[in-house]
């Protein structure tokens, strides 16, 4: 008995394999495409994960640059000698603090010492023996004896006098008295020879 569906000129046989035959496609087309959506899928995913590792070798390489230049960052973009101060104090200084502290706000770059004796680096800067104090700094090539305001450092570097250092004058008159008033002290310049004048 031949298929109803297929006209009746076509053998019966016939009718039959071409009916199976689109049935067939049928199924593998219904069948194909859950494939295809997974493929969709698994190419969405891998292009994503790729994404995702490019991103975090940018991240990588520019987290590296970073720390490159910030350990490099004093040779790339060095400080100003007259920017640049090195204070050396003795371990129960307990003045220097403020006075470090007032240069830094005027963008003074301060580098502090703790070596155990302040004897031979006041002899490398020539300091003057009446000066035993707790604290010496450096500037330039100029020994700082005392809290030196930042104003006379920046005159100091502008002016750059014949001298081995400058003092405050209430430094050497305690010495000599037992007193001291910075507020009020003038500074001293004072020169390899041993004199010293109010600047």
């Amino acid at each position: 008995m031949g298929c109803a569906c297929f006209a009746k000129s076509v053998p019966d046989g016939q009718h039959c394999v071409q009916a199976e035959a689109i049935v067939s496609r049928r199924s593998d087309r219904r069948a194909s495409k859950p494939r295809r959506d997974q493929q969709a899928e698994h190419n969405r995913t891998q292009r994503q994960l790729v994404l995702r590792l490019k991103l975090i070798c940018a991240f990588a390489l520019m987290t590296a640059m970073i720390a490159g230049v910030a350990l490099q960052w004093d040779r790339i973009f060095p400080v100003p000698a007259e920017r640049q101060i090195a204070v050396y104090r003795t371990h129960d200084c307990a003045c220097v603090g403020r006075w470090i502290r007032q240069l830094e706000e005027a963008g003074f770059v301060v580098e502090q010492f703790e070596p155990e004796t302040l004897h031979p680096i006041r002899r490398s800067l020539h300091t003057p023996e009446q000066f035993t104090g707790c604290h010496v700094g450096k500037y330039l090539a100029y020994f700082i004896e005392g809290h030196v305001s930042a104003s006379m450092l920046q005159r100091l570097a502008s002016q750059r006098p014949a001298a081995v250092g400058v003092a405050l004058e209430a430094d050497v008159t305690r010495h000599a008295s037992g007193s001291q008033d910075e507020e009020n002290s003038a500074v001293l310049l004072l020169r390899d020879s041993g004199d010293s004048r109010r600047w």
